[in-house]
């Protein structure tokens, strides 16, 4: 999630840029306690992605987030993405795996399957099955990362969020497509993203978490699956 400085030319009314990403998501903030949840699931479905900066290492990425208490600052992030450094076209589309590396202000690791080319739809999962401290990230059904550290994460999870991650400089990108999500409780059931006092709502924002100008990035429920968490979305314009 943190990027090396590079020129601050910026797209989305001035509000995005290589440094400043910009987001538009469904964020489910929990309780904590029983309301939280020990993994979580997302169905992103990409219908168009045009990163045309990709060779000066512009990405988008429509992507599931799974983040902890804040005395553990850890977070596991999974999806897909076309444009990052070196890439070889704009609108290919590769499966991510990333985690925080010691806590949100220490950097991350990141993996990019750069040599497979990812379906406009997949499965991607993030969790604790055991309950017991070990996150694992899978895509379909494969297992491709676990990790257990107490000081990043706890049993449980208390905050998600799914949908696009972008940053260009001059150029606009572009990306489309919706999301199903889910989520498990403590006992393993599958619920949507909504709790017993809290729910998943649309956030439309920057890195820092400010609002974006409207007209940046577009959100709307997803109508043919209407749920808390799911969303269709894409950057406007």
């Amino acid at each position: 999630m943190l990027v090396a400085a590079k020129a601050q030319a910026r797209w989305g009314k001035e509000a995005c840029s290589f440094v400043t990403h910009c987001y538009d998501v469904q964020g489910w903030e929990m309780e904590g306690g029983t309301e939280s949840v020990k993994g979580a699931q997302d169905i992103p479905t990409t219908n168009t992605i045009n990163v045309q900066e990709y060779a000066e290492g512009a990405r988008v990425s429509d992507e599931m987030w799974v983040s902890f208490p804040d005395k553990y600052e850890g977070w596991l992030e999974t999806g897909q993405l076309a444009g990052y450094d070196n890439a070889a076209n704009c609108c290919t589309l590769h499966p991510f795996i990333a985690h925080a590396l010691k806590g949100t202000g220490y950097g991350y690791e990141e993996y990019i399957w750069t040599g497979v080319n990812a379906e406009h739809t997949n499965l991607y999962t993030i969790e604790d099955a055991a309950a017991n401290g070990t996150w694992c990230t899978i895509i379909w059904t494969t297992t491709q990362d676990c990790r257990s550290n107490s000081t990043y994460y706890s049993a449980y999870a208390d905050a998600l969020e799914a949908g696009i991650e972008a940053n260009s400089n001059n150029t606009q990108p572009e990306n489309s497509g919706s999301q199903e999500v889910d989520a498990f409780t403590h006992s393993g059931t599958h619920i949507e993203w909504k709790g017993a006092k809290t729910h998943a709502v649309a956030e439309l924002k920057n890195i820092k978490g400010e609002p974006l100008p409207s007209g940046v990035m577009c959100q709307t429920p997803n109508y043919e699956s209407n749920f808390y968490g799911n969303a269709d979305w894409w950057i406007c314009g």
